[in-house]
């Protein structure tokens, strides 16, 4: 393949749901989509369907919810080619968080491995 491909395992969370991660799929080099789905307290999240732009990846993940809103699961938005996080946010009191720095106070970070980009830059949240 072209490009970078992440290769993510299985990852428990807290409440024993596992997030299933893999079926990564490239388009023109770039990472598109992660295949995640998960579910947050009987909601069915599908993640994928990430758009690329200029040749960078732009988002791991994203989510549709009931007001139509897309948010960032996961994901921070690149600069200049550079993947910045490779992670699940998790959610607080049903609220999905999505941070630029990822950066959220307690235990509603998870980790989920690092990846490498083309600028071949390395960054574990």
């Amino acid at each position: 393949m072209e490009g970078t491909l992440l290769a993510l395992g299985a990852v428990p969370t807290m409440e024993g749901t596992l997030l299933a991660l893999g079926a990564v799929r490239t388009m023109e080099g770039t990472l598109l989509a992660l295949g995640v789905v998960r579910t947050i307290e009987g909601t069915l999240l599908a993640l994928g369907a990430v758009q690329t732009m200029e040749g960078s990846l732009l988002a791991l993940g994203a989510v549709r919810t009931m007001e139509g809103t897309l948010l960032a699961l996961g994901a921070v938005r690149t600069m200049e080619g550079t993947l910045l996080a490779l992670g699940a946010v998790r959610t607080m009191e049903c609220t999905l968080m999505a941070l630029r720095a990822v950066r959220i106070m307690g235990d509603t970070l998870q980790a989920l491995g690092a990846g490498r980009t083309m600028e071949s830059s390395l960054l574990a949240l």
